[in-house]
């Protein structure tokens, strides 16, 4: 990130310690903050709390401004670096939850007096919610950067799934599922952002879809029967669609990439499942059909070949 953001931490900790001394020096019936030694403490409280208030005003407007809106880009898909330092943020403002809600409640502690802690979750729930949906604003930003709609559909589903990944792992989705933000299920929300983006990135195998679509709702030739030059040209080019879409989609995807195995493999699986038993259902229509003299250069992959190939996805090392 271009500001150190972190460096609010080590101001909320003094706040926080510096509120314990004042504590030491009064009791809650002799509450006069100008006295002295409280003066002097209680005018440094009182800066640290603006400080703090206005640098977690300004990261919600870098998260939603960030000015590298269309650069830093990963060219494999992967999370962007700002997700990844808006949810490590979020995690250690949520592990000062009390002083940072009296914080962001525009405060300071009274005595030994404070913030309900309903009211203190409300507010911590208030900012991280704002938070996320301006990170989410600004990761739509960055995905129009890359030209290939696939792609930048994976980058969104990525992402969403790091923010998912980390709101579980965390005690953030209880905070903000607790406090109802938005009435809705968050979890279920980034769940069905992941499936919609899902829908696009799946239009890489459409032309393969199309041509097998067509050959399974199309006539079905017997061994024996003798196909015009035109039936035949017909076959020939599904078949070729399929290999070249295949072979062209294995050599741009396996730049591609998904760190987490366990959704690499959801992906794969449903790249599978879409295509597999369709391709196998064409090639037994025609691996009979007297279609060309040498149908092996047409019909190229088994159902088996064809399944490895797309193991192979958003895998560097082959």
């Amino acid at each position: 990130m271009n500001n150190n953001w972190v460096a609010v931490f080590p101001l909320i900790m003094l706040y926080q310690n510096l509120n314990k001394i004042k504590c030491s020096l009064i009791s809650d019936d002799q509450l006069d903050f100008e006295a002295p030694p409280l003066a002097p403490i209680s005018k440094l409280i009182s800066v640290i709390t603006t400080c703090v208030k206005e640098t977690l005003d300004q990261f919600k407007c870098f998260v939603e401004d960030d000015a590298v809106k269309t650069s830093n880009v990963a060219t494999d898909g992967t999370a962007h670096q700002l997700t990844s330092n808006v949810m490590s943020i979020c995690g250690q403002l949520l592990a000062y939850e009390e002083t940072v809600g009296t914080l962001l409640k525009g405060v300071q502690h009274q005595g030994t007096r404070k913030l309900p802690q309903s009211n203190i979750h409300r507010q911590m729930a208030t900012y991280i919610n704002g938070i996320l949906k301006a990170l989410e604003k600004n990761l739509e930003s960055k995905s129009k950067v890359y030209d290939n709609k696939c792609l930048s559909a994976l980058f969104l589903m990525n992402n969403y799934n790091y923010i998912r990944n980390n709101l579980k792992e965390s005690e953030i989705l209880t905070l903000l599922q607790d406090n109802h933000h938005d009435g809705v299920d968050l979890d279920a929300r980034y769940i069905d952002w992941i499936h919609k983006q899902m829908e696009v990135y799946r239009l890489w195998y459409q032309p393969m879809i199309d041509v097998m679509a067509e050959s399974n709702a199309g006539t079905v030739f017997r061994e024996s029967d003798k196909l015009k030059d035109s039936q035949k040209d017909a076959i020939k080019t599904k078949f070729k669609v399929f290999n070249t879409t295949l072979e062209e989609q294995l050599r741009v995807q396996q730049k591609w990439a998904i760190p987490d195995p366990q959704f690499r493999e959801w992906v794969r699986e449903g790249n599978i499942e879409a295509i597999i038993f369709r391709y196998e259902d064409m090639c037994k229509r025609y691996e009979k059909v007297n279609f060309s003299s040498n149908d092996k250069k047409y019909i190229i992959y088994s159902t088996e070949d064809v399944e490895k190939t797309l193991t192979m996805f958003f895998d560097q090392k082959f």
